[in-house]
């Protein structure tokens, strides 16, 4: 060997068995290290593919729902009618019945639920139906 060091590994043998645990545990920390980033990384890989799965599903599902057009009419209030009968009548199942109400005393510009028979109010309803 002409009393040269030919590697790292002998260097540190050279120095004597403390050092070569020390040099051991640095080798042992950063393999470690490469398998806790190299996993980290797997994780994050399925994560992205399972969201882009669910977007993708969500996409197909949001094509094969029904296209839903609203328009406007005047009906005449009758005896027995309140703004939550014909909210159930009325609305899509995409909206609350409070949330039709709502919509209704704004249109007619109501204060409350208060409706009289023989009364025309203003309301809206949803078909696939394209209407001109």
């Amino acid at each position: 060997m002409n009393g040269h060091i030919h590697s790292r590994k002998t260097a540190v043998r050279a120095l004597g068995t403390s050092a070569f645990r020390t040099y051991a545990g640095k080798r042992t920390c950063k393999a470690r290290g490469y398998a806790f980033i190299t996993v980290i990384l797997a994780v994050l890989m399925i994560v992205a593919i399972s969201v882009y799965g669910i977007l993708i599903v969500n996409a197909s599902n949001n094509d094969n729902k029904e296209k839903l057009n609203r328009y406007y009419t005047s009906i005449t209030v009758k005896a027995d009618d309140t703004l939550w009968n014909i909210a159930q009548e009325y609305a899509s199942s995409n909206e609350s019945r409070q949330s039709y109400i709502n919509n209704i005393k704004l249109l007619n510009n109501m204060t409350d639920d208060t409706i009289y028979s023989g009364q025309d109010i203003l309301i809206y309803y949803y078909s696939e139906d394209i209407k001109k």
